[in-house]
């Protein structure tokens, strides 16, 4: 496309907004349509971890303010959950949960809107449209680009094959657009998944934040408001996931790499460095008074020493309170549905990671292999799409110092995803980097000076990428919706398993069980402990040998039981099938479940 000036520039500049803005219209009402469907039909499910952090927005709506430190889970989600909980008493707390993971997903997609309307223009020079020092910000004709190179500006005259190969850079911003628009949503909806109560998609919007104040660093290395607002996202991100707090490493140093001066920029990144410390500080003092020495949160360690090699002794150990089979009792006096499991890592004190190669090789292999199974097809379409845009577009210029946006976007993708390969891997945790590598190919590509033929073969085969990738989104959120509401056996749908939690706990409250009281589980717990969560009990106790118990003569289970009546149990809970065989010991079936059984260890008042 020639450049144009006066009237006709006009009329070029008018169509483009107008495609640009339906694509933008598309991209929001797909995504919170996806987003609104799948927290209404998924409203039933719970993770393991979100006992943890019901228990901490508890904590924090209650004041318990121990209850709020915890060793393996940042407080921010849980801080948001009990202000909603405040704010509206007499919504299930797991239904706020799902509401405020759709509020994170509706600041996510506004972070990726503005992340998208600033890269592009940044990463594929047009005639008239430059990068505005402002991100997500366009300058209009007239304006100086950010750079220069050998093509002819407006009014100069093309000749020779320059009049074949027009400049096509403002065409391709909408269908770029949607392919970013599209990788987000499977990122975050296929990948991330609004039907899990963890802070997750906070974290993706954390990253993609940190990304626009560099970008807008990059555009202004000298702004102080640049370095003071990427400190404000480092501490943020820090109380919403401990992860964040070394990797904003990375930001600081690219931060530094996109200023002139080092000097100057040195000065920029210990202030912005000196804002995330004012905010991290309360908490990290937190959490070393809690671990007993210097902490800013045990999850790495004990992720590492628990997945990959770990050695040392338990500072905290349970009491066995019998041997044959073992029983094991947990002291916990802030508000601890389980304790193990609302903080391992503290559980875990005293076990440090050890350096050990073969192990670490195996780990890392076995995770990458399974972050390529989950995301195989996307990857796949995606790659395959950059490799036929090769043909037909060259790359554009890749520069290190100040970073291009491709090579920015590219460093912090790597090292995301390479930082989990070495520990665990679920693709909720890579989400946000894939996207991020996923957004960084798309920069790499300069359509400028691509021929006629070559456009149309480049829009079209980006549509087909686009058209798959919304598939999958589609595809996913009927999948996600069918798994929540039917069941398909012997797998229980989330609501079935929801229904018999509210038997369990209903049972328990009709037999005098009241809240706050101590029952014991069969190790390891079954699903994740929704019922006691909901009866407001405390599972303090727990058998470890199933077998042991099932098959020892009934005299050594009753003194098994009397070990845990001793020590002021009030009621035993367990999804093993032993227990319909124990009828005849007082083991009571939770009519309206498929298998759970309860044993009272006290005398009710009838």
């Amino acid at each position: 496309m020639p450049r144009l000036t006066g009237s006709g520039e006009n009329e070029c500049r008018s169509g483009y907004q107008c495609t640009e803005g339906t694509v933008r219209l598309a991209f929001w009402a797909l995504g919170l349509g996806c987003a609104a469907f799948l927290a209404y039909t998924t409203r039933h499910h719970i993770n393991g971890d979100a006992i943890a952090y019901f228990d901490m927005a508890e904590a924090f709506r209650v004041g318990a303010w121990p209850g709020l430190i915890n060793l393996t889970y940042s407080p921010g989600y849980a801080i948001l959950l009990g202000s909603l909980e405040k704010l509206l008493p007499w919504i299930d707390e797991l239904y706020l949960a799902k509401g405020l993971n759709f509020l994170a997903f509706i600041a996510t997609m506004a972070a990726c809107d503005r992340l998208v309307s600033s890269i592009i223009p940044q990463s594929i020079e047009t005639e008239g449209i430059s990068p505005s020092p402002v991100p997500g910000v366009r300058v209009g004709a007239g304006l100086k680009p950010a750079s220069t190179d050998s093509r002819p500006l407006a009014g100069e005259e093309r000749t020779g094959k320059d009049k074949e190969r027009p400049e096509w850079g403002a065409a391709f911003f909408p269908i770029l657009s949607a392919v970013c628009y599209s990788a987000f949503l499977v990122a975050s909806l296929v990948w991330v998944r609004l039907q899990v109560v963890a802070p997750d998609m906070l974290v993706f919007l954390m990253l993609l934040l940190g990304v626009s104040a560099l970008l807008r660093i990059k555009s202004r290395p000298d702004d102080f408001g640049g370095f003071a607002w990427l400190g404000v996202i480092a501490g943020l991100g820090y109380v919403t996931k401990t992860f964040l707090l070394p990797f904003s490493v990375v930001f600081f140093l690219l931060a530094l790499a996109c200023s002139r001066s080092l000097k100057r920029a040195g000065a920029l990144v210990l202030v912005g460095a000196a804002i995330m410390a004012a905010i991290a500080a309360p908490l990290i003092w937190a959490q070393s008074f809690k671990a007993g020495r210097f902490s800013y949160g045990e999850a790495g360690n004990y992720n590492y020493a628990y997945f990959v090699a770990g050695r040392g002794e338990r500072v905290h150990i349970p009491r066995r309170i019998h041997d044959d089979p073992p029983v094991m009792i947990y002291d916990a006096t802030a508000i601890n549905t389980y304790p193990p499991g609302t903080d391992p890592a503290y559980w875990h004190l005293g076990i440090r990671p050890t350096i050990d190669f073969k192990s670490q090789l195996s780990r890392f292999l076995s995770n990458v292999k399974d972050m390529l199974g989950g995301t195989a097809l996307p990857v796949a379409a995606v790659l395959l799409w950059f490799c036929s845009q090769l043909f037909k577009a060259p790359i554009s210029p890749i520069r290190i110092r100040p970073p291009s946006v491709s090579v920015m976007l590219g460093v912090i993708s790597l090292l995301g995803i390479g930082m989990y390969c070495l520990i665990i891997m679920e693709l909720r945790y890579v989400a946000p980097f894939i996207f991020l590598g996923f957004v960084a190919l798309v920069c790499l590509l300069d359509y400028n000076g691509v021929t006629f033929r070559a456009r149309d073969r480049a829009i079209l085969a980006s549509w087909l990428l686009v058209a798959f990738l919304v598939g999958t989104v589609v595809y996913s959120c009927v999948d996600q919706s069918f798994r929540a509401l039917a069941s398909s056996p012997p797998k229980q749908s989330h609501r079935q398993t929801f229904m018999e939690a509210q038997a369990v706990k209903d049972w328990l409250v009709d037999h005098g069980v009241s809240r706050g009281e101590a029952v014991a589980v069969f190790y390891p717990p079954h699903d994740t402990l929704r019922w006691a969560r909901l009866a407001g009990v405390r599972v303090i106790a727990e058998v470890r040998d199933t077998r042991a118990f099932a098959e020892e003569p009934a005299e050594n289970r009753i003194n098994t039981l009397d070990a845990l009546r001793s020590e002021g149990i009030g009621a035993v809970v367990t999804k093993r099938p032993f227990a319909e065989k124990l009828s005849d010991e007082g083991w009571n079936r939770v009519d309206g479940t498929k298998d759970y059984y309860v044993k009272l260890l006290k005398n009710r008042a009838p």
